[in-house]
């Protein structure tokens, strides 16, 4: 099956985590969102695989390359954000005959995927939404793929579907109210001509704000350790250091003596772990990062460069590219009410569904010591924080 993956998407809703990093590219555990995706597609059966992208994707190339496990890859130039049909005709200007296309910002069990390829023409819902009458998409946002509409399906669409040849001559559709030519409309004109078989997802995971990439980990971390016998170690691992469950120390990074590492946990190439911390799972240490002296992180997601200065605590919390935790940083979480604060200046309250959650540390963050970040707090790119400042949520 040739498979196109839509990832040319700004992710205006992920900042400041998309100021540093692309949204498919963001780390989820195992790998990035569209190297997760493009995994799946390839177990799934896809024959090439064709990504949309923007005009600069020379880091897309640098994640994927030229094939993944021998199927060939295809970058597909989306010049300007102009809709996702326009992004899928791009792509499918390469080849002829059925298509499957699939949403480089979401995971998708591979299951469901591989029941897309065997059906076509097919269409993946989430069975645990209501009914499509009003099926939206993209986090609910208007301009959304899939934007209110009457449509008889058994759940909300997500995204991901497989389409018969025919299906090319459709994708030819006019700018929606939203200014933009939508692949929503290309679902509906197809609906409308063909019999189209739903297939439900076992899970689907979109990730539209930056808790969500939190949720993603989970579920990415947990289907690698379901398939990994134990710690892996490709890095230095002191023989005083305890590692338990499935924990993957990659090459070129150490982990020090005492330190205690319980997965699901992947220590990425060239991160450091120092004496006497703690790392709980579900925890992605992305690479170059450093874990500090007797530091403590827990279910959280630190990206590429970050460092998580000594007796600093991490919990529940995603820390950006680059950022910087003076030591004695403490990152609050608890039990959550479902609503977070987005920047400092507490303009918006948003539901994040979490039981618990800590913070947002934008990339390039720096704090100063024993500095205390409020649970439900967002740092924007670059901001800076005084000692023993209290960052708090404007309750």
């Amino acid at each position: 099956m040739q498979t196109v993956i839509l990832a040319a998407g700004d992710g205006n809703r992920l900042h400041p985590l998309t100021d540093a990093t692309p949204k498919p590219l963001l780390p989820v555990g195992s790998g990035s969102l569209l190297a997760e995706t493009a995994r799946t597609a390839v177990e799934a059966g896809a024959s090439a695989l064709y990504i949309a992208v923007p005009p600069d994707y020379r880091r897309f190339h640098e994640e994927l390359g030229d094939s993944i496990d021998g199927v060939p890859v295809t970058f597909a130039v989306q010049p300007r954000p102009v809709g996702t049909a326009d992004a899928v005709q791009r792509a499918t200007q390469y080849f002829d005959g059925p298509f499957a296309v699939l949403p480089g910002d979401a995971l998708l069990d591979r299951g469901s995927v591989r029941a897309l390829f065997e059906r076509t023409p097919a269409v993946g819902i989430d069975p645990e939404s209501e009914h499509a009458t009003q099926a939206v998409g993209d986090g609910g946002k208007p301009d959304g793929m899939y934007r209110s509409r009457e449509w008889n399906l058994p759940g909300r669409p997500t995204g991901a579907c497989a389409l018969p040849a025919s299906a090319h001559d459709l994708l030819e559709v006019g700018i929606c109210e939203t200014g933009e030519r939508e692949f929503a409309d290309v679902l509906s004109r197809l609906l409308g001509e063909v019999d189209v078989e739903p297939v439900e997802h076992g899970y689907v995971v979109d990730v539209d704000r930056p808790w969500d990439l939190l949720a993603a980990a989970e579920v990415s971390l947990g289907a690698w350790a379901a398939e990994t016998r134990g710690p892996s170690h490709e890095g230095t691992v002191s023989e005083r250091a305890r590692l338990s469950g499935a924990v993957r120390v990659a090459t070129d990074a150490r982990v020090g003596d005492g330190v205690v590492v319980e997965g699901p946990v992947i220590v990425s190439a060239g991160a450091t772990v120092a004496p006497n911390a703690i790392v709980r799972g579900p925890s992605y240490i992305g690479p170059d990062a450093e874990i500090g002296h007797a530091a403590e992180v827990t279910r959280s997601v630190v990206q590429r460069g970050a460092t998580v200065g000594h007796a600093a605590f991490v919990a529940d919390s995603i820390v950006g590219a680059n950022a910087s935790l003076a030591p004695g940083t403490t990152v609050a979480n608890r039990r959550h009410d479902g609503g977070t604060v987005v920047g400092r200046a507490g303009q918006e309250r948003v539901p994040t569904g979490r039981t618990t959650f800590g913070a947002v540390v934008g990339p390039r963050v720096s704090t100063g010591i024993d500095t205390s970040i409020d649970a439900g707090v967002t740092l924007s790119t670059g901001s800076h924080t005084e000692p023993d400042e209290c960052v708090l949520t404007d309750r």
